[in-house]
């Protein structure tokens, strides 16, 4: 295990101590679209790193001990820093757009859809209010960079699956079985990751120059 991938358990372990032993509230850490209109930036990373109760951190802490030593081997160490930090804050901000643009439904076109999503907001004005939590958006993000690495087939529930359609597959399945985790804020690490990886990524799966 590297050492981006023990700060980053560190970080979220702390944090969480520290809501516990110091009473830090979620709600103060929280990506909220409209604190964050209000100048708040730094909520688009602390989101990131607090959790609201020991299954919610420790369902996401297995899954960066599984999939971010084998994301930081490939990269290496420093490259895997900057791709761990540019996604934490590219995924918090599409977080935000896509909250954003919810709120440009008509309610009456939210309502029909919504709650196929997961979403158990009444309006679409919600999402204003509506605030991602967690580091799963982030692994997520990790889900899908590890897709392209290694074989291009994987064991899915005893399926045979392209790597590039687990996260998607992931996705499904979560929303089904916990329909009140953030649907948005799954998409948008996923969404992320494939976007950062097609621009900023080279044939060999590396980091390139340009970013």
């Amino acid at each position: 295990m590297g050492w981006v991938t023990k700060i980053i358990i560190l970080i979220n372990v702390a944090v969480f101590i520290a809501q516990q032993i110091f009473g830090l509230k979620n709600i103060d850490v929280v990506s909220c679209l409209m604190p964050v209109m209000q100048g708040q930036f730094y909520r688009i990373i602390t989101h990131a790193f607090a959790h609201i109760n020991f299954m919610h951190i420790a369902f996401n802490m297995f899954w960066v001990i599984l999939l971010s030593p084998l994301l930081e081997k490939h990269h290496r160490s420093i490259n895997y820093a900057i791709i761990v930090a540019m996604l934490v804050n590219i995924i918090g901000c599409t977080e935000l757009l896509i909250n954003w643009l919810i709120t440009l439904i008509p309610n009456g076109i939210y309502s029909s859809v919504g709650s196929f999503f997961g979403q158990s907001q009444s309006s679409s004005g919600a999402f204003y209010y509506t605030c991602p939590l967690g580091h799963s958006g982030i692994v997520y993000g990790y889900i899908t960079l590890w897709a392209f690495l290694g074989d291009k087939y994987q064991s899915f529930f005893g399926f045979q699956v392209r790597r590039i359609f687990v996260p998607f597959a992931y996705l499904i399945v979560n929303t089904i079985v916990l329909p009140q985790a953030s649907f948005i804020g799954h998409f948008s690490g996923i969404l992320c990751a494939l976007v950062f990886r097609f621009v900023c990524f080279d044939t060999s799966e590396n980091l390139s120059s340009p970013c």
